[in-house]
């Protein structure tokens, strides 16, 4: 059993449909946003299906043109290029075993000691099955792949938006959860803290061109992007954590992580983790993250360690504010659901 989300807490669906918002969303059955976990709270239609991203994409642009004579909010979520419970790590049309031993001369590649797919990520990163030299280039390739079909699903998408002539109005985020690494820090997947895995792509496309072809470098994060949408739909923020983009300034403190902790200010980045001692990187000096400088700079990790700490208390003290019953609606997992999330290492 495990706790689902507590009812109190007010989702960003729910906000815009208290605001006469239709909602809809449309995600992969990847376990973790089944709605039984309440992620489907304050959506009038929340669909999970085990599509490919290409399919998704026409689900999605049928959806949006059957509504758009109204205000909505549409989420779409797709899977693709994360590892899957599967043979292959990574996958994508046209990308198989074959495929693979024919461009590398490598056999049988995605299983090593009975670990496939997603769980032969997680045996490389854990040092349960032996990383052999070829490993990172064939799941480089394999990703890219798998990067290369999302792209072109949501290519099809947005053309066909254009096409009927509603894209010009429409306000379009495009980003990611988390990156992947390829041996950079000894780790596979998406398990650590450093920078492969926290940089992410994040686009947006704002209704009529504004703002068109404007790279901003001001760091920003993922729960920047809510506030962001409430505030363009002229709608209230307030009580979110995050701020919208617009309003992002360059000292702002970035903050990452669940178990451990990442705190990035003033070009430095901490890792805080309950398993290791903590680490500090100087960004503008070793953007890759190779030089701990923790023991040479203890008085930059007590300053990052205090804005971690503030930031936890807000965090506690908003939750608090929501008046949570503490009581969200138990889910058990099913044994099939439990070897997939042992698979990607979310279960020990």
């Amino acid at each position: 059993l495990d706790q689902g989300m507590d009812a109190a807490v007010p989702t960003l669906a729910e906000r815009f449909r208290a605001a006469g918002f239709s909602t809809s969303a449309l995600v992969f059955d990847c376990t973790w946003l089944s709605p039984r976990w309440g992620f489907g709270k304050g959506f009038d239609s929340y669909r999970v299906t085990r599509w490919r991203a290409g399919r998704q994409a026409r689900a999605a642009a049928e959806w949006v043109l059957d509504h758009r004579d109204e205000d909505f909010f549409f989420f779409l979520h797709t899977f693709e290029p994360h590892s899957d419970f599967a043979i292959l790590p990574y996958e994508a049309p046209g990308l198989s075993q074959r495929t693979i031993a024919d461009e590398f001369g490598v056999q049988g590649f995605g299983c090593r000691r009975g670990r496939c797919g997603a769980r032969f990520v997680t045996a490389l990163s854990n040092d349960e099955v032996p990383v052999r030299p070829e490993d990172a280039a064939i799941l480089r390739t394999t990703y890219s792949r798998g990067v290369t079909y999302l792209d072109a699903s949501l290519g099809e998408l947005f053309d066909a938006l254009r096409q009927s002539g509603v894209w010009d109005d429409l306000l379009v985020v495009v980003t990611s959860d988390h990156g992947e690494a390829f041996a950079e820090h000894q780790s596979f997947g998406h398990h650590t803290l450093y920078d492969e895995i926290l940089r992410v792509p994040l686009i947006v496309k704002w209704p009529r061109g504004e703002h068109a072809g404007v790279v901003n470098g001001i760091p920003s994060s993922g729960v920047d992007i809510a506030p962001t949408l409430l505030e363009h739909a002229g709608l209230s923020f307030t009580g979110m954590p995050g701020s919208p983009l617009r309003a992002r300034n360059q000292g702002s403190p970035i903050l990452a992580g669940t178990l451990d902790h990442a705190v990035v200010s003033g070009g430095f980045k901490a890792i805080f983790s309950n398993r290791r001692p903590p680490a500090l990187f100087d960004l503008q000096e070793d953007p890759g993250e190779m030089v701990d400088l923790a023991e040479a700079r203890p008085e930059v990790l007590e300053e990052l360690q205090e804005i971690l700490a503030a930031r936890r208390r807000e965090a506690l003290a908003l939750y608090r504010s929501f008046g949570p019953t503490g009581n969200g609606a138990a889910v058990e997992l099913g044994e099939r659901e439990r070897e997939r999330l042992e698979a990607f290492g979310y279960l020990q």
